[in-house]
C-alpha cells in the first residue's frame, strides 16, 4: 500500500496553515499595535485640538485686517499722493541689504507656513476620510451584535423545549416500559 497520497494530503493541509498564519499574524500584530497607540492618539488629538482652539477667531482677525487695509486705502485716495511721491528713497547699501534679506525670510517664512498649512490640511483629510471608514464599520458591528441582547432569552427557550421533551421521554418511558431509540 503506497502512502504517497496521504502525504501530498499532509503537505498540502501544512501548506495551507503555513499560509492562513503568515496572513494572519501580520493583521494580528497590527490590530494589537493600533489598539496599543489609540490612548495617545486620542491624547495628541485632544492637545491638537486645545491648541488650535484660537484658529476659529482667525476669521474675525482677517475681517479687521480688511476694514483696516480698506480704509487706509480710502484715507490715501481722499488724501491724493501727498505722501508718497515718487522720490527714490535714499537707503545706504547696507540698509537695502537689510530691507531685501528681511524681505526674502519673510517670504520664506511665509511659503514654510503655506507648505505647513497644505500638509496638515491633506492630512486632516486623510483622518476625516478614515474616521468615517472607521465610524462606518463601528455602524456595521453594532447593526452585526444588536440581537445578541436575545441570546438569553433564546437560551430559556432552548431549555425549556429539552425540559418539555424529557419530560415526554419519561412519560413514553413509563406508558411503554421504554422508549425505543
Amino acid at each position: 500500500m503506497s502512502y504517497t497520497g496521504w502525504w501530498i494530503g499532509y503537505g498540502i493541509g501544512i501548506a495551507v496553515v503555513l499560509v492562513v498564519v503568515a496572513l494572519v499574524t501580520p493583521i494580528l500584530l497590527l490590530a494589537r499595535s493600533i489598539g496599543k497607540a489609540a490612548p495617545l492618539i486620542n491624547d495628541q488629538l485632544t492637545a491638537a485640538a486645545r491648541n488650535t482652539a484660537p484658529l476659529k477667531d482667525l476669521n474675525t482677525t482677517i475681517d479687521y485686517a480688511g476694514v483696516i487695509i480698506a480704509r487706509a486705502e480710502a484715507r490715501a485716495r481722499a488724501a491724493g499722493r501727498l505722501a508718497m511721491e515718487s522720490h527714490a528713497l535714499a537707503l545706504s547699501s547696507g540698509q537695502h541689504t537689510a530691507w531685501t534679506i528681511g524681505l526674502i525670510v519673510g517670504l520664506v517664512v511665509i511659503l514654510a507656513v503655506v507648505a505647513l498649512l497644505s500638509l496638515l490640511i491633506y492630512l486632516v483629510t486623510v483622518i476625516d476620510r478614515r474616521v468615517v471608514d472607521i465610524r462606518d464599520t463601528l455602524k456595521t458591528a453594532d447593526a452585526n451584535t444588536e440581537a445578541t441582547s436575545l441570546l438569553p432569552v433564546v437560551a430559556g427557550g432552548v431549555e425549556a423545549v429539552l425540559a418539555e421533551g424529557l419530560q415526554h421521554h419519561l412519560f413514553l418511558g413509563r406508558v411503554l416500559g421504554k422508549v425505543k431509540s
